[in-house]
Parts: C-alpha cells; sequence; structure tokens
C-alpha cells in the first residue's frame, strides 16, 4: 500500500469507519486455509461501545506441553468467568482439521492412481510379451541367415526403447491436460512434479523391460528349423 516507504505511522480507511493508524506490520499468514494463499488483512482495536463479540480466538506460545497448557488455560478461563464455554486445540490439531479432506483427498488418489499404474504395468507386461513370442518365425529367419542370439536380443531391446518413448510422449500429453484438474487439490507441490512424473515411466519402462527379458532369452534359444516349421 504504501511502496519505497516504512508503513508504520501511516493511516489507513476500511471500507466502513474512522481512519486507523499503522503501528505495526505482520507477516503472511493463511487464516483461509493452507492451501489458500493470503488475502490482505487489517487487525483493528475493537471499540469497546460495540456490540459485545460472540466469539474470539486467542494464540499462545508455551512451553509446557499440551495438557498442563490446556488445564492451565482452562483454569484461567473459570476464574474470569465460570459459564463462559472454551475450547483448547493446539495448532497440530488445528491444522490436522484443515487437512482432513485433503488428506482424504491425496489418500483416495493415491490409491486409484497406483491401482491404475499397476493395471498399466500388468497390461503392457502382457502385450509387450505377446508381441514379442509372436515373432518366432521372424526370429527364426533371422537367425538361420546368420543373426546372433545376442544380435536378437539387442534388436527387441532396441524396439523395447522406441516403445517406452513413444508410450511416454503419448502418456505425457494426455497427462498434461488430467494434470490441470488437480492443482486446486495440491499444496506446495506442483501439479507437473518432475520426481512423480519421472517414477511413472520408471515403473512402466521397468515393467515393459521385464516383460521382453524372457521371450528375449526365449528369442535367443530358438531352433530355426523349429520356428520355420512351426508356420
Amino acid at each position: 500500500m504504501f511502496p519505497g516507504q516504512d508503513s508504520i505511522g501511516h493511516t489507513i480507511k476500511p471500507i466502513s469507519g474512522p481512519w486507523h493508524e499503522v503501528v505495526g506490520v505482520i507477516k503472511d499468514i493463511r487464516s483461509g486455509g493452507l492451501t489458500r494463499n493470503g488475502e490482505p488483512e487489517v487487525y483493528l482495536i475493537r471499540n469497546r461501545r460495540a456490540e459485545s463479540m460472540r466469539s474470539g480466538a486467542i494464540a499462545l506460545r508455551t512451553t509446557l506441553n499440551a495438557a498442563d497448557a490446556a488445564g492451565l488455560l482452562k483454569q484461567s478461563l473459570a476464574a474470569v468467568d465460570p459459564k463462559l464455554p472454551s475450547d483448547v486445540k493446539t495448532v497440530t490439531e488445528q491444522v490436522a482439521v484443515l487437512t482432513a479432506r485433503p488428506r482424504f483427498l491425496a489418500a483416495l488418489l493415491a490409491a486409484f492412481a497406483g491401482l491404475a499404474l499397476l493395471v498399466a504395468a500388468a497390461g503392457l507386461y502382457a502385450v509387450a510379451s505377446f508381441l514379442v513370442t509372436q515373432r518366432t518365425r521372424d526370429i527364426g529367419i533371422r537367425m538361420a541367415l546368420g543373426a546372433s542370439p545376442s544380435a536378437i536380443a539387442r534388436q527387441v531391446a532396441g524396439e523395447a526403447v522406441y516403445w517406452i518413448a513413444a508410450g511416454a510422449a503419448l502418456g505425457y500429453g494426455l497427462a498434461q491436460l488430467a494434470a490441470r484438474a488437480l492443482t486446486a487439490e495440491l499444496f506446495n507441490i506442483p501439479a507437473t512434479d518432475p520426481w512423480s512424473w519421472a517414477g511413472t515411466v520408471g515403473v512402466l519402462a521397468i515393467s515393459l523391460l521385464l516383460a521382453l527379458i524372457t521371450p528375449m532369452l526365449r528369442a535367443g534359444r530358438v531352433d530355426p528349423a523349429i520356428a520355420l516349421r512351426a508356420e
């Protein structure tokens, strides 16, 4: 509000009410919750003649443990007014209440994401293994023409790299569209978190390589004559 100047000593006026002198500036806080950005706020000295408050909150820092501090605070409030209702909570408890819904959604989303990743890995394993097995005759012809088992294995592995790259590129594009819907549920983590993306691609790449190991070893032991007679 006062660029390049010290705010202390200036006066401000709310939408309704008198002018007030600025006597201090505090750090940004998240009064609306941990997942919402801080909004402009001002603390005003309450007019004693105004209507009494229905409720209020006091934040205290203490070296006592939570149980002792809660008991002492309740005793102090009871000494002021025995009928005064009070509720004492620690910051940890308050944060747990504020983050209950995001944590539940995160756990639910993680469970479905893990299940989807497992299904994708299993499907990738089955398809890759099937495709290599279907090429038994092709592999037999190549070996009959002089190709070594190691050359066959390298060829299959090289094709797998193309599959991984193509699938990762297509999946990245589709996931970018889906990630926009999750932005509102994330806190201090971007929707395009590189570690999450790298971990997903890594799991699927490992699944694909594992799916190719057995067929690759089997292909290296194929008898060209048997492979050709099978057709």
